[in-house]
């Protein structure tokens, strides 16, 4: 499989028209956004998504993410809470 073929796709089951409980996220593999779309559309009916992220797109952000915190990277804020500091590793 590609990995400009694989989403994450996540989203929330509707009871009673509305979307209810936790997010619930799949894995999907299709062509193109839009393609996990249709996709899970006729899989399930009932499903409401909220987000479709490519793993082409995760990986990208997961470098943007190292750069950030190495202060490489200033398109993206760091915040640090100070109470990590108390948790040891």
């Amino acid at each position: 499989m590609l990995k400009e073929n694989v989403f994450v796709v996540s989203g929330r089951h509707c009871k009673g028209g509305c979307p209810r409980g936790e997010v619930v996220n799949y894995v999907v593999c299709s062509l193109n956004d839009q393609t996990v779309k249709t996709f899970m559309k006729e899989q399930m009916p009932n499903y409401v998504i909220f987000a479709v992220t490519g793993l082409v797109m995760m990986e990208e952000r997961v470098k943007q993410i190292k750069a950030a915190l190495a202060g490489k990277d200033h398109s993206l804020s760091v915040f640090v809470d100070p109470e990590i500091s108390k948790v040891s590793a």
